[in-house]
């Protein structure tokens, strides 16, 4: 659903590639970061990482597919954009990246020693970065609790065979590429309902513990320290740093 300008050119993503991508069932913590693929067997009653119970709840079991092939196909004339009506429609997804490893995975650690001051980082050597897009931004969805972040999550609607994108309610028929084997079939059995997108994938991190709490003032301080974190960096390896990224983890504290 997500649209591209380029060359004079406006076309929409329409179709995501089904034969590379298969759908997989997961489980995401409301808590924490933790989220795993329950298709080979649904094994814990509460979180492996967090202990939370909500785990097993119905509301944390989603249908997902790892995003890796996707298709425009959109008509020539259709395409084009005039010269006096060269306006982008905006659109918003719901997007959330989720940061999960394992305690193990802690191969060093330093703190300050000043109970009035917490403060300190730690090494993770092998961490699993997941980005999971629940789709475009809708009012009228159902709350949605993942790490913490309660919000409107509709999720997607595709075909399952040819993994064509579905419109919204006020579209009439269904929507299936010319070789898919539902076309012609308005049964619902032939859609995914709620469908996320998932990207994932794994490297070394720092985890920083940083003595902020919530609101505005924190958004402030947090922006403020990450800025720091920049320079400090680009002078101390004399580079442009580009390559990193800088992401919040919020966990509870039991």
């Amino acid at each position: 659903m997500n649209t591209f300008y380029a060359g004079g050119r406006r076309v929409q993503i329409s179709r995501i590639d089904m034969r590379v991508s298969k759908q997989e069932t997961w489980r995401l913590c409301r808590s924490c970061h933790h989220s795993e693929c329950i298709d080979t067997g649904d094994r814990y009653k509460s979180c492996p990482r967090c202990g939370d119970a909500w785990w097993s709840n119905v509301s944390q079991k989603k249908i997902m597919l790892r995003l890796k092939q996707v298709y425009a196909n959109t008509a020539d004339r259709k395409s084009r954009i005039l010269d006096d009506s060269d306006d982008r429609a905006r659109q918003f997804f719901t997007r959330q990246l989720l940061i999960d490893f394992t305690p193990e995975a802690v191969t060093a650690a330093w703190r300050v020693d000043r109970e009035d001051w917490p403060f300190g980082f730690e090494f993770v050597s092998h961490a699993v970065f997941r980005e999971i897009n629940t789709g475009q931004t809708d009012d009228h969805a159902m709350d949605v609790t993942i790490a913490g972040q309660d919000r409107k999550r509709k999720g997607f609607r595709i075909c399952r065979f040819c993994g064509m994108v579905q419109g919204g309610a006020k579209q009439k028929e269904q929507l299936h590429a010319i070789s898919c084997t539902a076309r012609k079939k308005e049964k619902e059995s032939n859609l995914i309902e709620g469908l996320y997108l998932y990207r994932e994938f794994s490297s070394e991190a720092i985890r920083i513990l940083l003595p902020i709490t919530s609101g505005e003032a924190a958004d402030v301080i947090e922006n403020s320290f990450v800025a720091a974190l920049h320079l400090g960096l680009e002078r101390k390896f004399g580079g442009r740093i580009d390559h990193l990224r800088v992401a919040q983890n919020i966990e509870p504290d039991p």
